[in-house]
């Protein structure tokens, strides 16, 4: 009797044991799963001994599907393959930059000690996949936005250098120093926008909080379109509009800086002669121009820093590319909905929708 009872009191340990093993894995398990980012191990043979839910998303995978089989099921890509090997191989910890599908992961291997044989604890490599797709996307923006940046400030500057020099070396008379001078105060105020823009960009870039008041974009707008009367009389623009009073919490500079911008525009692209129509209501802004218009494959570019329709022209009217890129990071900040329509040849239509 005593000898049973003893085996049911093991019995019933042992149960109480496995629930707690399995209570343990289940949370184990819970952890693992609840990674926001990729998590797989590899034994010393290559073969998948755990993957989170995280990674089998990633990869499509069923668990089932995957456990136990060789990295070659995981992926086709062989820089990947090859990256998964090394790092067995050499036992060493890699980090790398990988792709898959469309998204950019940084790869960190790191070895599994060969602390025990006699437990099966064998060499093997942990990897974890951690999503940086944004971040090297902006590291890639920020590099693409200098490089301009330099470009942008080398011409006026390599122009402003050349014709100062031809002057302190007297080449050009006295005639022609006029005229000289003027094309260097001319590059020196294209300099000193470009400059001013990359400021006006990068502080909008850092905004986190917003100083807001209650301002009537019809006074920025009416300003606005004032300060270009000059401008518009010489290209014999038409400007028609529709508009009345439109209240919105918005920081004054950054209502100036959005309609000024898509202003700026219109009238720059707009042709000699041309029509640009203003509409302003409680709901939304239009600005829409009768100039050269832009190209269907373009549209989705405007945006971009730096980037421009026809660069000969904006040059030549005192663009810096960076104007629309400023309208958009405005729009962005106070939830804006932009839209832009356009023809080539026709002109562009560009309705700044304010959110409620």
């Amino acid at each position: 009797m005593n000898s049973i009872f003893r085996r049911k009191n093991n019995i019933n340990e042992l149960k109480d044991r496995i629930d707690e093993i399995e209570i343990e894995l289940s949370k184990l398990e819970y952890i693992i799963d609840s990674l926001q980012h990729g998590l797989i191990v590899f034994n010393h043979m290559g073969l998948i001994q755990i993957i989170n839910k995280y990674a089998k998303k990633m990869f499509d995978f069923k668990l089932d599907e995957i456990i136990g089989k060789s990295a070659i099921f995981l992926t086709r890509d062989r820089n990947f393959q090859d990256l998964i090997e090394k790092a067995l191989n050499t036992r060493e910890e890699i980090k790398e930059d990988v792709v898959i599908g469309t998204k950019i992961y940084q790869a960190n291997f790191d070895p599994i000690p060969h602390t025990n044989p006699k437990l099966g604890i064998n060499q093997g490599v942990v990897l974890t996949l951690i999503d940086v797709t944004e971040n090297r996307q902006m590291a890639q923006m920020k590099r693409e936005f200098f490089a301009n940046a330099s470009h942008e400030l080398k011409s006026p500057l390599t122009t402003i250098i050349g014709y100062q020099q031809l002057l302190v070396e007297g080449i050009i008379n006295d005639n022609g120093s006029m005229e000289t001078q003027g094309k260097i105060l001319k590059e020196s105020y294209r300099m000193n926008k470009i400059i001013t823009e990359m400021l006006e960009l990068s502080k909008l870039e850092s905004t986190t909080e917003i100083a807001v008041e209650k301002n009537n974009l019809l006074s920025v707008l009416s300003e606005i379109l004032v300060s270009y009367k000059q401008l518009i009389d010489e290209k014999k623009i038409e400007v028609t509009s529709n508009i009345r009073d439109s209240y919105h919490e918005i920081d004054i500079m950054h209502a100036d800086q959005i309609i000024r911008n898509l202003i700026d525009n219109a009238i720059h692209y707009n042709d000699f002669g041309g029509k640009l129509y203003n509409e302003l209501t409680p709901k939304h802004l239009i600005v829409e121009d009768s100039g050269i218009g832009i190209a269907p494959e373009d549209v989705s570019r405007i945006f971009e820093r730096f980037y421009r329709v026809d660069k000969a022209r904006s040059k030549s009217e005192g663009g810096t590319g960076l104007g629309l890129a400023i309208v958009k990071h405005v729009a962005n900040l106070y939830h804006y909905d932009v839209k832009v329509e356009s023809k080539l040849g026709i002109g562009t239509k560009i309705t700044i929708t304010f959110s409620k």
